[in-house]
């Protein structure tokens, strides 16, 4: 059983209230909303609550923690508690139904007052990190789209802002940057509607605004024998370097990132971790004997 006792409960009142003894806990009566009462137990939470009378028995109905539910807060809501018991309304059904329309509405007023910039900059922090080119996609995210949508709501964006934009890059003579513009908005509206950040994605099914066009253009064999000649002269690193991406057919970022763990040169293999492939998945290289020849000779750090 709590110990009870009455006053006018304040705000300043309520946090120098102490703890209940161990294995105890206190309630303060408000003196100014009947059946209110201020609850805290023996570790020093404090909560509000509302006793009313339902179906002929004293029930208690908790409203919330203090300090999220304040004081004043707290008196509305017990008197709207009462007076729904003496209207024959479950209080504990209405509660629910007012608390979850008010989410909905503070839900509603979060979206409407998102920007661009607090949906990108989620995105940056908690998806690129995972991706393989999350980089790439930070970097284009902070180099064009940011500024400029940066303090525009996320409501307001509609497809007419990213053609424009991607127009503009375009006309820069950028067609691979626009491609790629155009796809990293609408990954970031996907991922926001998904985590329920956004309501609808306005770049959903819109073309790009380039065909992308797969490369054909390789190397004759002239053309590797005086690559491979000018990195005989460049040497390590950079040297190395390009005829190991000659050599695997691997991408830049993956080369570059390679660790002496990931690669087995006696059974001629390199492991390419998921984190840094770009399919998300773990990939494995083989490696000719070339390619372990050239990994031989490299210094260690």
């Amino acid at each position: 059983m709590a110990k009870r006792t009455s006053k006018a409960l304040t705000e300043i009142g309520i946090k120098r209230l102490t703890k209940a003894l161990p294995g105890k806990r206190k309630e303060v009566s408000d003196a100014l909303a009947p059946g209110l009462v201020l609850r805290v137990t023996d570790r020093g939470v404090k909560s509000f609550s509302v006793y009313y009378r339902w179906k002929g028995k004293n029930t208690r109905l908790t409203l919330g923690p203090w300090p999220g539910l304040a004081v004043n807060e707290a008196r509305v809501r017990a008197r709207e508690v009462r007076e729904w018991a003496r209207k024959g309304i479950d209080p504990k059904l209405a509660l629910r139904s007012v608390a979850a329309k008010e989410f909905a509405e503070a839900e509603a007023q979060n979206r409407a007052m998102m920007t661009f910039s607090d949906l990108a900059t989620a995105y940056i922090d908690r998806e690129t990190p995972r991706l393989a080119q999350g980089e790439k996609y930070a970097g284009t995210v902070r180099r064009w789209l940011l500024p400029a949508w940066q303090d525009m709501p996320v409501e307001e964006l509609r497809r007419r802002h990213l053609t424009a934009l991607t127009d503009k890059i375009l006309d820069s003579d950028k067609p691979a940057m626009a491609f790629r513009v155009h796809e990293i908005a609408k990954r970031i509206f996907a991922w926001g509607l998904d985590r329920g950040d956004v309501e609808f994605n306005p770049f959903a099914g819109m073309r790009p605004p380039v065909i992308k066009k797969p490369r054909n253009r390789v190397l004759n064999q002239e053309e590797i024998a005086a690559l491979w000649a000018a990195w005989d002269r460049q040497g390590y690193p950079f040297g190395d370097f390009q005829k190991l991406l000659l050599l695997t057919a691997q991408r830049r970022g993956e080369v570059a990132e390679a660790r002496w763990s990931e690669i087995d040169l006696e059974a001629k293999t390199w492991v390419v971790p998921a984190e840094r492939s770009k399919s998300d998945r773990e990939m494995l290289v083989p490696l000719s004997d070339l390619v372990v020849e050239l990994l031989e000779g490299l210094p260690r750090f």
